[in-house]
């Protein structure tokens, strides 16, 4: 079972959130964007309020459930699909593997690049202490680096709004969903195909380089839906809310001209 919630009209446009988060990440951004599409919102399974999957699923899997929920149970038949984090890993697996239904995406503190070997062991560590000590010991110091040092004080409220997504989650969901990321192909040849591919990073993101930035903001076909934010780390829709709007703005302008 997938939960989700549908606002506005028109232009189905899908969002997923990130790693330990809910659909309750877009919120702040729901009204504005409801005006300009039928906006769908979902829990990815395992996370808020959707059932997990069976122990040792992958990306393709997380995709796979996600296209066949929007497909079979809400008839959609094509859709743009916009991705936080891991749900930009989400996001490219649609494209890549439904690319007749996925009419756009966009990739929101992501990226297309396969782990390095050395992030590939440092998920293996992060998943054998989640499963030794839980997910609260776990997202003490996960969620706030996830936002720019100097954004922390100022935006205490959302800090504590992501730390609350992660109450409650299964250990072996969450310890699954690191050994899923770390298993996943890169697709940087999915990012470049000639669609339009909205991407938004932040500059102070500890889990994404300026190197892999620029790699994906050259890449891109359409260099006017490329955005690296300067005083943003990992969480653009609650640091740089106006800047992550105007790119959402200028991919659906461009899909609907």
């Amino acid at each position: 079972m997938i939960s989700y919630r549908q606002n506005g009209s028109g232009l189905p446009v899908v969002l997923l959130h990130g790693f330990c988060e809910n659909q309750s990440l877009w919120d702040d951004l729901l009204p504005q964007w409801a005006q300009h599409g039928r906006i769908i919102t979902v829990d990815l399974p395992g996370f808020g309020n959707s059932a997990p999957l069976a122990q040792g699923f992958g990306i393709e899997e997380v995709a796979a459930s996600i296209h066949d929920f929007l497909t079979r149970e809400i008839s959609l038949t094509e859709y743009v699909v916009l991705g936080h984090s891991l749900g930009g890993y989400v996001s490219l697996a649609l494209a890549a593997n439904f690319p007749d239904y996925v009419g756009a995406f966009g990739l929101i503190n992501s990226t297309s690049l396969a782990d390095s070997e050395e992030k590939k062991a440092q998920r293996l560590k992060t998943a054998a202490f989640i499963r030794q000590h839980g997910v609260a010991a776990f997202s003490e110091n996960f969620v706030p680096n996830l936002f720019a040092p100097e954004n922390r004080q100022r935006l205490a409220d959302k800090l504590a709004l992501v730390r609350q997504m992660t109450h409650g989650l299964d250990k072996e969901v969450v310890a699954g969903y690191m050994l899923a990321m770390r298993q996943r192909p890169g697709r940087m040849d999915v990012f470049r195909q000639n669609k339009p591919v909205m991407f938004v990073a932040g500059l102070q993101d500890p889990h994404i380089s300026h190197t892999d930035i620029e790699l994906h903001l050259n890449g891109m076909h359409n260099k006017k839906l490329g955005y690296a934010l300067p005083g943003v780390a990992h969480m653009s829709m609650y640091e740089a809310p106006d800047k992550l709007n105007e790119a959402f703005m200028a991919l659906i302008s461009l899909v609907k001209s």
